[in-house]
């Protein structure tokens, strides 16, 4: 359900109103909700519609949500549940938008990892964020930093994804055949799955009622001064700022937008502003 908040302008107004496009107003209307009703409401309208341009692939948002249903009964069958903290530790590929819905669905709590962190950088922020999972690709690059996190603190389970998967098959087979030595080697377990050891034809996961007060995201600071600090993101949060971000794109067409993602999805403007 959407609920609206509704600001009123400070008094003196600020100076910097005066910068502000006439187009955008103080006190619009913030409309808030939970990012699985955001997801549900976009994949019923534009169901026909791409959602995603990927490396030469397409795509809708009907593909799309399947795949999210299906991730969502493969994360459940995990022990994924509501409110348990999942780390994210992915490039840019339609897998961070499929385990991201899918996770908000289930009312977990996502955590964004930055592969590029040093090991010591990522084993702490798996410390302090208290994950129970993770979600990585199968490159040896990021799995190599994930894998002996596992067992420590409170991390129980990975879930490693093919990266090639979403290719265009030309690419996928090249990538396959020349960038093979990029690939992780690990064998599946009880703590380390890959989507064929989870099975398909899972049962649906059971709907959980999630509230936009609910923790969404602990999104990781820069660290610049310090340790990186979870910031602690609601549902209301992250729509709110969509909201207002939705008051300022003002001249596009609902279902017609392109937004070219060169920012990390990681990254809460990315993650948050793009996607």
């Amino acid at each position: 359900m959407v609920n609206t908040l509704k600001a009123s302008p400070p008094k003196p107004t600020p100076i910097w109103l005066e910068k502000y496009p006439q187009y955008v107003k103080w006190d619009s209307n913030i409309d808030v909700f939970t990012m699985a009703e955001l997801w549900q409401k976009s994949a019923k309208k534009y169901a026909d519609k791409n959602v995603i341009a990927y490396m030469g692939t397409h795509i809708t948002y009907a593909q799309l949500d399947a795949d999210i249903e299906i991730m969502k009964s493969r994360l459940h069958k995990m022990g994924i549940k509501q409110g348990d903290h999942v780390g994210l530790c992915l490039v840019n590929t339609p897998w961070y938008f499929i385990a991201y819905h899918a996770l908000m669905a289930l009312g977990a709590v996502v955590v964004n990892f930055n592969p590029l962190y040093t090991q010591d950088e990522i084993t702490f922020q798996a410390e302090d964020s208290q994950i129970k999972h993770m979600i990585t690709l199968d490159l040896d690059l990021l799995y190599s930093k994930v894998a002996p996190l596992i067992g420590m603190g409170d991390l129980q389970q990975v879930l490693v994804l093919p990266f090639a998967d979403h290719l265009p098959p030309l690419k996928r087979f090249l990538f396959n055949l020349l960038k093979r030595s990029a690939k992780a080697k690990f064998t599946p377990s009880n703590t380390v799955h890959t989507l064929q050891s989870l099975g398909d034809n899972l049962p649906p996961a059971k709907p959980v009622t999630i509230s936009v007060d609910d923790l969404a995201v602990l999104q990781y600071t820069g660290g610049t001064t310090g340790r990186a600090k979870g910031a602690m993101l609601t549902h209301k949060n992250l729509s709110a700022n969509i909201s207002q971000a939705r008051h300022w794109f003002h001249n596009v067409k609902e279902g017609d937008e392109r937004m070219a993602c060169f920012l990390p999805l990681f990254h809460v403007f990315a993650m948050n502003l793009c996607m």
